[in-house]
């Protein structure tokens, strides 16, 4: 198998392992300020070998956000119970209270697509911040692609410095073929997850475009 040491991307297709996107498969936390579940927007299957470099003891990876409001601008963490299949919030930073109007509202749950790993050949930090959202929506591991100042993260209940695991954005506004017809725009911005193996907890950070 071809290895890329930049870590991978997450596209549209089928591949033995179960990753994907969308769906309500864990129980997710309800938005303090839309009043609405949290988006499940990409559960990674960590059984998958590209993934070796990931230190996750869990079957499953759940990365998670709020879209349709203010709750992803500033910092959260999130605590996974895998034997209940749910996601607790521990903590948010966010002291706004902004909605998207009701019509421009991302659903919930999220159509499921399946996903699969390739391995990222690219190390251009600009060609690949213009490929999110264009030609995929997700990079996992390698290199952190910073759109600002680069992001130091320790977790919320240990203290240690947490784990990259990678970036995601939405789709690039109308473009519906990326996620195979669905349509994810949530703005022009990009979300960070790091992760804490020892307590099972990660964390998210946004940075504008």
């Amino acid at each position: 198998m071809i290895r890329s040491n930049n870590g991978q991307i997450a596209i549209f297709g089928k591949s033995g392992y179960g990753h994907y996107f969308g769906g309500n498969t864990w129980k997710m936390p309800i938005c303090s300020i839309c009043d609405e579940p949290y988006h499940q927007i990409l559960t990674l299957d960590t059984k998958d070998e590209q993934l070796n470099w990931l230190e996750c003891s869990l079957k499953e990876l759940p990365l998670i956000s709020c879209v349709n409001c203010s709750t992803c601008w500033e910092r959260q963490f999130y605590h996974i119970d895998e034997k209940d299949r749910a996601v607790k919030m521990l903590e948010v930073a966010n002291v706004d209270a902004w909605q998207q109007d009701e019509e421009d509202k991302i659903g919930y749950p999220l159509p499921v697509r399946r996903l699969k790993l390739e391995p990222l050949e690219c190390f251009d930090d600009e060609e690949i911040i213009e490929s999110m959202g264009r030609d995929y929506f997700c990079k996992l591991g390698g290199k952190p692609v910073s759109l600002t100042d680069p992001i130091e993260m320790c977790c919320k209940e240990c203290g240690r410095k947490m784990q990259y695991v990678g970036v995601l954005t939405g789709s690039d506004f109308e473009n519906i073929e990326l996620l195979n017809g669905v349509d994810f725009y949530f703005g022009d911005m990009f979300l960070y997850f790091y992760y804490c193996d020892a307590c099972n907890v990660v964390g998210v950070d946004l940075q504008p475009l």
